[in-house]
């Protein structure tokens, strides 16, 4: 009993060490724009390069939280209808908490990105699925892009993929933009574009209404195995079915021979 009265002294007194450890840190992004106003609605990302992105919507305060790793080879992307995608490179701190605050510029956009900065109200028509909205429906609205906000012009937009009744799959149009008619509630859209990285999340959509979303896609990282390219394997030139094998000849003369008799040439 004593020697087991010991041995929990002694756990008691390294757990609270144990328990202090800090194994992640509480990242809050906190999105405004120019002026200073929250941006409630923004779609805010965060990976790593390897594995699957996170990601979600900011609150009314402009602001999103994230549980993360500490770790210096973070990315980040921040994308809002009206306004130029914002993205950082980030280090995450060890310790308990950190804030990022971010910044969209809306309007004065650079050239690269006129295409992505046009306002919801004003924008082209889209390449979309048709027809009025029934009853329990909704429209999505879905501006693909990179993370300089050029259009990424036929990005395959997938609804649903793991559902039992998976939703429509579409290109988008030469500006990057695609409408869907959905059922209301939340629905999983996945979004590809050569060279970049799948983009995945659940999207939550009203009933009897249309929202617009905008999704900067992140590049594959440069010699990164964690994305690989798909890369076409070159055909080879026809072979035979069947090559006979090689014979080495040995350099020396064979000795062991018993040479041929010889034949008397006959005269004419």
């Amino acid at each position: 009993m004593a020697a087991v009265r010991i041995a929990a002294v002694l756990l008691a007194a390294v757990l609270p060490s144990a328990c202090a450890q800090q194994l992640s840190t509480l990242l809050t992004v906190q999105i405004t724009d120019t002026a200073g106003a929250t941006v409630s609605g923004a779609l805010v990302d965060i990976g790593d390069g390897c594995s699957e992105p996170v990601g979600g919507e900011t609150n009314e305060q402009g602001m999103i939280n994230f549980d993360l790793s500490p770790g210096p080879n973070y990315h980040l992307t921040a994308t809002f209808p009206g306004f130029c995608p914002a993205w950082k490179a980030i280090e995450v701190l060890d310790q308990p908490a950190q804030t990022i605050p971010i910044k969209l510029d809306a309007g004065g956009c650079p050239t690269t990105c006129a295409a992505a900065c046009i306002a919801a109200a004003s924008a082209q028509p889209v390449r979309s699925v048709q027809g009025r909205l029934e009853p329990g429906q909704g429209r999505l609205v879905v501006q693909v892009m990179d993370v300089s906000g050029g259009a990424l012009p036929e990005a395959l937009i997938e609804t649903d993929l793991s559902s039992p009744t998976p939703g429509p799959v579409l290109n988008a149009d030469s500006q990057g933009r695609a409408s869907l008619k959905l059922p209301a509630g939340a629905h999983t859209l996945s979004i590809t574009f050569p060279g970049f990285d799948r983009w995945t999340r659940q999207i939550d959509l009203p009933e009897a209404s249309s929202r617009t979303i905008a999704v900067a896609l992140q590049p594959l990282k440069a010699g990164s195995n964690c994305n690989p390219a798909v890369i076409t394997a070159r055909s080879e030139p026809d072979m035979p079915l069947w090559k006979p094998e090689l014979v080495l000849l040995s350099p020396v003369p064979m000795q062991n021979l018993t040479p041929l008799p010889s034949r008397r040439l006959k005269g004419r």
